[in-house]
């Protein structure tokens, strides 16, 4: 497990600090399990929402009390997050390089951050 551990804070969250926070959106026992061991390796804070329903309302206000820099989500639940609210007049779901009709799904998650 250290070898896995080792291998992805190197790869995938290399700049992860004690001073990152992280929210559990799904389950332990999946691939989340394995970004928190990453977590725990180095120091970074876990939230876990007190329900076990993914709550949209309840993981943006998580994000934004404990300033939540990162989590591991499935494209169900990544849906779910970025339509929460509904999502505006014309957005889609596609890069805004692929689909010229609305805001891409980048523009919608960094602007819903920065609120």
């Amino acid at each position: 497990m250290a070898f896995v551990v080792i291998n992805h804070l190197a790869a995938v969250m290399a700049g992860t600090t004690d001073s990152d926070c992280s929210i559990v959106v799904a389950p332990l026992s999946h691939g989340a399990g394995i970004q928190g061991l990453l977590n725990v390796a180095r120091g970074a804070a876990a939230v876990i929402p007190p329900s076990e329903t993914m709550d949209p309302e309840v993981v943006w206000a998580l994000v934004e009390k404990h300033k939540v820099g990162n989590l591991f989500a499935v494209p169900t639940i990544i849906k779910m997050l970025v339509e929460h609210p509904p999502l505006p007049e014309g957005a889609t779901l596609g890069t805004s390089e692929e689909d010229d009709e609305g805001p891409g799904i980048e523009e919608i998650t960094r602007a819903r951050l920065r609120q």
